[in-house]
C-alpha cells in the first residue's frame, strides 16, 4: 500500500539531501557535521527504493531490466568518476 506520492517523496528526499550537504560544507562544528551526515544517510536511503519503484511505472516490462541496470550502475559510475 502506497501512502504517499513517490514522486514527491523522491523530490523531498533530494532536497533534504542537498540541504544537508550544503550545511555540512559550511560548518566548523563536528556535532553539526555528524548530525547532517546522519540525516543525509536517512534520506539517501530513500532514493534508491523509490527510484526503482518509479522505473516500474515509467518503462514497459521489456525495458525495465535495462533501466534498472542503468540506475544501479549510476552509483558506481559516479563514484569512479569522482575518484
Amino acid at each position: 500500500i502506497h501512502r504517499s506520492n513517490r514522486k514527491w517523496l523522491l523530490a523531498g528526499a533530494c532536497i533534504i539531501w542537498s540541504s544537508t550537504s550544503l550545511v555540512s560544507s559550511m560548518t566548523n562544528s563536528f556535532a553539526v557535521i555528524f548530525a547532517m551526515r546522519f540525516i543525509l544517510g536517512l534520506f539517501v536511503s530513500a532514493t534508491e527504493p523509490v527510484g526503482f519503484s518509479l522505473l516500474g511505472d515509467y518503462f514497459p516490462a521489456a525495458y525495465r531490466t535495462t533501466a534498472n541496470g542503468i540506475l544501479g550502475a549510476g552509483t558506481y559510475i559516479g563514484s569512479a568518476s569522482a575518484a
